[in-house]
């Protein structure tokens, strides 16, 4: 099955072989021969514990309802937290990038934009995973300038499917946020790319193919569509596997020829089973350390998989940014990524990939690219 309308895009998670030195580094922890990993490539950032929507398939909607006290994090310490993360380096390895996003709304932080231009100025790049209702004004004006890219989680064609899932009436409001930045992105001529992202389920299995259209028409770079993982924490109650694959696939195969130079079309098979269900060919957390995930309650997490789950959470961050530096590579965080991660999660993983590279690369050390030879 087509994944890629080409492979030379942001989604490939094939572009894991050029974090081979950082691998390394890793398994050098692993073997004792360094005292921590090197820092992060990017950072999973949410600044908002809320969100003004309430979808029932929120991969963290049990994270959101938790009594978060206050949701958002405080002005000053979010700004010394960029500030550390942006001086962050251990011999030549900094982090590169900040994902803003993912538990929460980050776009209803009042301290977004600064947060954007500050990261950007600290010599990273940074990226907003958004359901694109609060794209303010100021917003508009700073995504151009400090972004690499933006994806837009819509998971419908029409208002009536938006609303179904997402119990909100803002599928238009989205869309019209999407042409406004678009017009900026291009007034300004920045190379901020725009994502349409739609994660299926059974109430919108029907509407791939016509969301792949509106994207589109609306111009955006990149149209990524992949199922939902039932098995995740977020959702609220077990949901036997509801895909239709002849009817998801048909329209799979409707969506690549759509696809031009400038629209690319990514349907996300390899982390999934033939049915869709979660595929797991590793046996550690070999690569979580890629990335390290920060909320806004002050808690360092394992993963953005696991970024509400107490059995997974490294420490905090808060009042002293810099306690970062004593629990990266702690004896908590080595067991959780050689011994006990795995073995306590069940869903689909993000880095199912990364873990597979590191796994038979680096860990097993047979070399099965010939990497030595062109």
């Amino acid at each position: 099955m087509t994944e890629f309308s080409d492979d030379f895009c942001a989604f490939n998670s094939w572009k894991g072989i050029a974090y081979l030195p950082h691998y390394k580094k890793i398994n050098e922890w692993r073997l004792g021969e360094r005292l921590a990993p090197p820092p992060p490539i990017e950072i999973s950032l949410d600044l908002f514990a809320g969100c003004n929507l309430s979808c029932d398939f929120c991969n963290f909607g049990k994270y959101l309802e938790k009594d978060m006290g206050n949701k958002k994090m405080p002005d000053e310490h979010l700004m010394n937290l960029i500030e550390f993360l942006g001086n962050w380096e251990d011999e030549g390895d900094k982090v590169r990038g900040i994902c803003f996003g993912g538990g929460g709304e980050s776009t209803l932080h009042p301290k977004m934009s600064d947060a954007l231009e500050l990261s950007y100025n600290l010599g990273m790049q940074n990226a907003i995973a958004t359901n694109g209702i609060n794209i303010t004004d100021d917003l508009l004006h700073v995504i151009p300038q400090t972004c690499k890219w933006i994806g837009f989680s819509i998971d419908a064609s029409t208002s009536e499917t938006y609303m179904r899932g997402k119990h909100g009436d803002y599928f238009n409001k989205v869309i019209e946020n999407i042409k406004k930045l678009k017009r900026e992105i291009e007034r300004t001529k920045s190379k901020c790319t725009i994502a349409f992202k739609f994660l299926i389920f059974d109430f919108n299995q029907h509407e791939i193919y016509n969301a792949c259209k509106i994207a589109k028409e609306l111009g955006v770079n990149f149209y990524y569509v992949r199922p939902a993982s039932f098995s995740h924490q977020g959702i609220k109650e077990k949901i036997i596997n509801p895909y239709n694959v002849d009817l998801i696939e048909k329209q799979y195969k409707e969506c690549h020829k759509l696809a031009t130079k400038e629209f690319k079309v990514v349907t996300s098979v390899h982390k999934f089973n033939a049915d869709f269900t979660p595929r797991r060919n590793f046996s550690q957390c070999w690569a979580s350390s890629i990335c390290l995930q920060i909320n806004p309650n002050f808690g360092l997490y394992l993963c953005p998989d696991t970024r509400n789950l107490e059995f997974f959470k490294l420490g905090k961050h808060y009042p002293d940014v810099t306690e970062i530096k004593r629990i990266w590579g702690s004896r908590k965080h080595y067991d959780l990524v050689f011994k006990t991660g795995c073995k306590n999660c069940n869903w689909r993983c993000t880095y199912t990939r990364f873990n597979e590279q590191m796994e038979r690369l680096v860990i097993n050390d047979d070399d099965p690219m010939d990497l030595a030879f062109v």
